[in-house]
């Protein structure tokens, strides 16, 4: 048992947490169990481990998407952090499976670029909760222009958060492809 398990393990735990509270009740333990069971199978399996993460991420964005179709509360939905998470999740997921598949130097825990993947979670994640009161003005029919000040403060967030995750995308771009000696 390597010391990343416990820890991988509360991460795919911390994952299911982010399902609607109806499917969470029906399906958590169900997952966990059948996650837990697979990675003591090939528990050194990264690109196994990040097609999972990655599936139930799409699931999670599935079952939220299900809930908005049914009429639930989307205001509630999102002013919820966890919302912007997976949104994260979702823009990431691409980009960590070309690591995974085509840089070769990846395929072990040790060598993965966690920070790196953080960070582009991170950038999204941001984006899409600076983003969120924008939506909703628009949504309920409030003014964007009643406080122009912090409109346009956003706006700049916004806009700095997108051009610092397009600049990191576009250096790590080649890691990505499995580009030998990218950096």
């Amino acid at each position: 048992m390597s010391s990343y398990d416990p820890a991988i393990r509360k991460l795919y735990k911390q994952l299911l947490a982010l399902y609607p509270q109806d499917f969470r009740r029906r399906f958590a333990e169900p997952m966990q169990q059948t996650f837990n069971d697979l990675y003591k199978e090939q528990p050194r399996r990264l690109d196994k481990l990040v097609w999972i993460f990655t599936e139930t991420g799409m699931g999670i964005v599935s079952a939220h998407c299900e809930q908005i179709k049914q009429g639930r509360s989307m205001n509630r939905m999102i002013r919820d952090f966890r919302w912007s998470a997976v949104i994260g999740i979702a823009m990431i997921a691409p980009f960590a499976l070309l690591e995974l598949t085509l840089n070769q130097a990846s395929k072990t825990v040790a060598n993965f670029p966690f920070a790196l993947f953080a960070l582009l979670w991170l950038l999204p994640m941001l984006f899409t909760f600076t983003f969120m009161p924008l939506i909703r003005s628009g949504q309920t029919g409030g003014a964007l222009t009643a406080s122009p000040l912090r409109l346009v403060g956003r706006v700049i967030l916004l806009a700095l958060l997108a051009l610092l995750w397009v600049a990191i995308l576009r250096d790590q771009l080649p890691c990505f492809l499995g580009v030998p000696n990218c950096d």
